[in-house]
């Protein structure tokens, strides 16, 4: 294997995260949610999962990096869940994106898979904080962070066509996370150096 980060797996009592391919950001484009809110210029060309890949995997250095994940539920695609690390040497706080396709909301794999990669960031990698954003009303998204012990950390203000909405902010540090889970994590050894852990 050429890029170490494709052999990094995942495993919670449900899923299977694994590092995504070309192949994997191809598969994923056939089943992504129209309510999923991304960068408007990806969503334009219609290809807002392989842009994003190519943009994480072209992108990436040790001082910058993010790593898509593939999600898998009994062997079948069920969504994405992303760990992101800018200044990570330095700062060792990491970002998380995700979504899931319908069928498989409301099951509690949404928890898993932030509890999956946030097993990976404050083991393996070592990192002190976590943080995360939603809109107000992404009422999953926020109630999956507070059930894995995030706290409040303010509100910003962000621009949606013609109208402001607020965006609410949260973090999670190191020294309080308590896996909600059993994660197994396999691979992580080859791919320490890519993260500058």
């Amino acid at each position: 294997m050429t890029w170490p980060l494709h052999g990094l797996v995942l495993r919670t009592p449900d899923l299977e995260l694994r590092g995504m391919t070309e192949a994997d950001a191809a598969a994923l484009e056939a089943v992504f949610p129209d309510d999923v809110g991304t960068d408007p210029a990806l969503t334009d060309i219609g290809h807002p999962v392989l842009q994003s890949y190519w943009r994480a995997m072209g992108g990436w250095t040790p001082g910058a990096w993010e790593l898509p994940f593939t999600v898998l539920h009994d062997g079948r695609l069920v969504g994405a869940q992303a760990l992101e690390g800018k200044d990570f040497s330095l700062l060792r706080t990491v970002d998380t994106w995700s979504w899931l396709v319908p069928s498989a909301r409301g099951r509690g794999f949404g928890r898993q898979m932030r509890a999956a990669v946030l097993s990976l960031a404050f083991g393996p990698l070592g990192a002190v904080r976590a943080v995360s954003s939603a809109y107000e009303t992404n009422a999953a998204s926020l109630g999956v962070s507070w059930r894995l012990g995030y706290v409040d950390n303010g509100v910003d203000l962000h621009r949606d066509g013609d109208r402001v909405v607020h965006m609410q902010r949260l973090r999670l540090d190191g020294r309080d996370w308590i896996p909600p889970v059993p994660v197994e994590i396999e691979g992580v050894e080859a791919c320490l150096r890519l993260f500058g852990a």
